[in-house]
């Protein structure tokens, strides 16, 4: 706030010897009001105003140290976060020998090694062009194409899913290709310019063996067999008037030796924990797929760790450090908060570092004090690396909060800030998580025909469509099975479906866990419902997990299960246990990231002895500023009444002037006579 800064201070005897000159005509036989007026102010208020100030701009100045600090600490306490969830998620790495062939990403459950991987070849779209048009506005004849979709390697294994496309007469090719794209019928068409003309080429939507299609046409001119008209674009196991250019196929893999295959370049869990996308044929020559812990990440958190904490304590040195050999220092020297800030800070460093009321396992990891500056971390990469070889997981445990169950069955995912460090005993399930299952007992029969061909069903809320059943006498129930178990994941985005026979019926399996997982069956021909022994309406849904982790309570969704309640609330675990039961205990254990960031969350809380600071600090400025204004407020007044009374005084003297003067004119009057 702005002072009254018009009151220059003046010691007694200056002012008293400023009045006195100015009463026995030291300016012209008048009072200086102004600088009388200034000097009394000064003696009344400006001496406490001039201090309250000093001490009110000490204040402010401390205040944006500490608000500067505040900031930097702030942001400090989020690396150290983001740096303990990262940890959490860093778990392993995997690289191939060539990755011209595939990419690949591994998760926590596979286990160290090294896997052979041999692409055998890449996913294609079914692709089929006509003869050449001699332009784009040529007329295609009319009719109806209907389009199927199925396998069509060698011959044609229609899924029953089919678009009739009705071609009226006067069509030309660009409008053909236009209503083409238009329909739901699976398939792209597009124009091909050649020196001959103009082709109209068709490939499937999707690449994969089941995208395949055949082309059937009703040409209106009465012979759909010939390659005139119409019939130009027939295409199936009969007769094949467009040329084909690609067949519809999976990717194949040898993985490890293990033939693999999918209706995409991706392989996503086909070996569980694995992600793999294939790009380019290996051609017998398999590359070497290694897996192992993810060293290169956890070393770089380390380091980023290590210079956010120097960071740190650089700004402490510049707030709170006397300047050797200067005159300067720091805003905060000698400020006692700040230093027991400093001194908490410190210590928790110097408990994984040195071993000072801890236990030195940043030590261990090759992390010290710097030898040019104590209160600097480095990193020792000799000794670093050692600790690595030795427990790749070892900068885990030093900086992040982990948790670390005694079951193979139960894996740590991630805990909260608040979630509490401790052993937690025993990790009992009560209710393990399901799949959603369905089960239907068959009549016997294991003939497919056009009575027991069709069905419909649902699987985590996503339809199949209307799928057939290949035709045909089976071998077995298991051979229906993965007959079944194939149509259906053809027709859904996550083809995790599984359908076998336990030797008395069928069980279809969603292949998700949890409440959310559902199968129902919609619809069917009788057969269908005879031969299967499913019934229409009929649903099933999964079941999530639910345990007891010590004294705390824990509800799931699927196999990942939060502790709601207790000490190890915030804990997340992945339980794979199939039946309930107690399955060993937990160590949740906090590193130093951890406690750091507990420590800056704790001091700048509502309730914080940081904040605590800045409150005071906030009230102190307030008060003085209130107290200031009073000041100014006083000083005014004073200003109106002494202005007023030496004002008084100078026209008392002006005017006593006026008579002596009036006086020694008569006088000298009379002397003249």
């Amino acid at each position: 706030m702005e002072t009254n800064t018009n009151t220059s201070t003046v010691s007694s005897s200056q002012l008293g010897a400023s009045i006195l000159d100015q009463l026995n005509g030291g300016n012209e036989s008048t009072v200086d009001v102004s600088t009388i007026v200034s000097a009394l102010l000064s003696t009344e208020t400006g001496l406490k105003i001039s201090s309250l100030t000093t001490k009110q701009e000490a204040e402010q100045e401390k205040q944006a140290a500490f608000e500067l600090f505040e900031g930097a600490i702030t942001g400090f306490s989020s690396i150290m976060t983001e740096i303990s969830q990262s940890l959490q998620s860093v778990t392993k790495s995997a690289t191939i020998s060539d990755d011209r062939y595939a990419s690949v990403s591994v998760d926590a459950s596979v286990n160290n090694g090294n896997y052979s991987l041999d692409v055998l070849s890449l996913a294609s779209k079914q692709s089929l062009s006509t003869s050449t048009y001699g332009a784009p506005s040529t007329v295609v004849g009319s009719g109806t194409l209907t389009i199927e979709q199925g396998s069509f390697i060698g011959s044609f294994d229609g899924s029953g899913s089919s678009v009739d496309i009705v071609v009226a007469a006067g069509t030309t090719v660009s409008q053909l290709v236009d209503q083409i794209n238009q329909s739901s019928a699976g398939v792209q068409a597009y124009m091909v310019n050649t020196t001959q003309g103009v082709q109209i080429a068709m490939s499937s939507s999707e690449t994969g063996e089941e995208n395949g299609f055949s082309v059937t046409v009703a040409d209106s001119d009465g012979d759909s067999l010939d390659s005139f008209g119409l019939s130009a674009f027939q295409y199936n196991d009969t007769t094949k008037n467009m040329n084909l250019g690609q067949v519809a196929v999976d990717s194949k893999v040898l993985f490890d030796g293990v033939a693999l295959s999918s209706a995409n370049n991706r392989f996503k869990d086909s070996v569980v924990g694995f992600d793999i996308t294939v790009k380019e044929v290996t051609g017998g020559s398999p590359s070497l797929i290694t897996v192992s812990d993810d060293i290169e990440s956890s070393k770089g958190l380390l380091e980023e760790f290590i210079t956010s904490y120097n960071s740190v304590i650089q700004i402490f040195d510049y707030l709170g450090d006397a300047e050797e050999g200067e005159e300067s220092q720091g805003v905060l020297y000698r400020d006692r908060d700040f230093a027991l800030l400093e001194k908490s800070f410190r210590t928790i460093a110097e408990g994984a570092v040195a071993g000072y009321g801890g236990t030195a396992f940043l030590n261990s990891l090759g992390v010290g004090y710097s030898k040019e500056d104590d209160y600097q971390l480095e990193l020792d990469e000799t000794i670093f690396q050692a600790a690595l070889a030795k427990d790749p997981s070892a900068v885990k445990t030093a900086l992040t909060q982990l948790a670390v169950p005694t079951d193979p069955l139960v894996s740590f995912v991630s805990a909260e800030s608040y979630t509490v460090a401790g052993n937690y005993s025993p990790v009992e399930v009560t209710t393990p998580a399901e799949t959603a299952k369905m089960f239907g007992v068959p009549s016997g029969s294991l003939i497919i025909d056009a009575t027991n061909d069709d069905f419909t069903f649902s699987v985590n809320g996503e339809s199949t469509g209307a799928i057939k059943l290949s035709q045909g006498t089976y071998g077995s129930f298991e051979e229906l099975a993965v007959q079944l178990q194939a149509k259906i994941n053809s027709n859904l985005a996550q083809n995790n479906v599984s359908v076998s026979y336990n030797g008395s019926s069928f069980e279809l399996d969603s292949g998700s866990y949890g409440s959310l997982s559902t199968v129902e069956f919609l619809s069917a021909e009788a057969g269908f419902e005879t031969l299967f022994g499913y019934a229409t309406g009929v649903s099933a849904s999964g079941v999530d997990v639910m345990a007891n982790i010590g004294a705390g309570v824990g509800i799931g969704s699927g196999q990942m299960l939060e502790v709601l309640t207790g000490d190890a609330a915030g804990l997340k675990l992945e339980i794979k246990a199939t039946t309930a039961g107690f399955y060993g205990d937990v160590l949740v254990t906090d590193g130093i990231a951890k406690s750091l960031s507990d420590y800056v969350s704790g001091i700048t809380s509502t309730t914080g002895f940081f904040t605590q600071i800045l409150d005071t600090y906030e009230e102190n400025i307030a008060d003085r500023a209130e107290r200031l204004a009073d000041l100014d407020e006083r000083t005014e007044v004073l200003r109106t009444k002494y202005t007023v009374l030496y004002s008084e005084l100078n026209a008392t003297i002006i005017s006593m002037q006026a008579t002596q003067d009036q006086l020694q004119a008569q006088f000298d009057a009379w002397n003249a006579e």
